[in-house]
């Protein structure tokens, strides 16, 4: 029953596996505009959180999120 279980667990959820299908089916120049793309966009957010960061704390706000 627990290898049943195990099995069940390593199949991704079916978004998951549309992702992988979409990604799969990019030509290599699409993946890497694509990544660039996507680790701009996480800088980005980054420096935003920073600077929210930056304004509570010129507030003497100290806020941790946990995700």
């Amino acid at each position: 029953m627990e290898n049943n279980a195990e099995r069940q667990e390593e199949q991704p959820a079916l978004p998951d596996m549309e992702l992988v299908q979409y990604i799969d089916n990019m030509t290599e120049l699409e993946r890497i505009a694509h990544k660039r793309l996507w680790l701009s966009q996480i800088s980005d957010r980054e420096m935003l959180c920073r600077m929210v960061d930056d304004a509570n704390a010129g507030k003497g706000i100290d806020i941790s999120i946990i995700y």
